[in-house]
């Protein structure tokens, strides 16, 4: 179960390195109306990721237990990776970083829904969370337990490292300029795609 957890942690780096719609609206968040406001946002975010992986793992479970579905799986998965990677690659997001001290005070309630409809409004945060629950399950058929500890270890590793995003917003700033964005998305989308095709080379190809 341990070593599931570690596992876990991989995709986890993985994902966070994405520079997406969420990452610059956390950001900005933390930056406008401080550090404690944007945690909220952020708990409304990682709920919803946990939503997504609820639904696939609920939804699909039954279906890995089937070897004749293996290679439609992986396919489906490493396919899906590559089209996130491919994506976050090309991303151009400007975002607005001046300050306003109106909007420093707000309702936690309301920025905890925001950040929950926000991530699943994005449709590569779905796609990324149905492929990869599709590629972990098979690795830990028939061992739940190890499947939720992979899990846990994505998740918590994407809540601390967006809790270190939003923490340095504030001492970053001067560093946030347009190149600089697409840079890391290039980087990220090269990882995630990267992912995607050592996927499929080693369960598809050389399986």
């Amino acid at each position: 179960m341990l070593s599931a957890f570690f596992q876990g942690i991989i995709p986890g780096l993985i994902l966070s390195a994405a520079i997406g719609p969420v990452f610059f609206m956390l950001v900005q968040t933390s930056i406008q109306r401080g550090f404690n406001l944007a945690m909220t946002m952020e708990c409304g975010i990682i709920l919803s990721d946990a939503f997504c992986i609820a639904c696939a793992y609920f939804g699909l479970a039954s279906v890995f237990q089937d070897p004749e579905y293996r290679t439609a799986i992986y396919f489906i998965g490493s396919l899906l990776l590559l089209v996130f990677g491919v994506v976050t690659f090309m991303s151009h997001k400007k975002v607005n970083f001046d300050v306003d001290e109106a909007l420093k005070k707000g309702d936690k309630t309301k920025l905890f829904i925001k950040g929950f409809l926000f991530n699943l409004s994005n449709p590569s945060v779905i796609f990324f969370w149905m492929a990869f629950v599709g590629l972990s399950l098979p690795r830990f058929a028939g061992e739940p337990l190890n499947s939720w500890s992979y899990f846990a270890g994505t998740i918590i590793t994407v809540f601390s490292i967006d809790v270190l995003k939003a923490w340095s917003a504030g001492r970053i700033k001067k560093y946030m300029t347009q190149k600089a964005m697409v840079n890391f998305n290039k980087i990220a989308g090269i990882g995630i795609a990267g992912f995607g095709i050592v996927v499929f080379v080693k369960e598809i190809i050389l399986h």
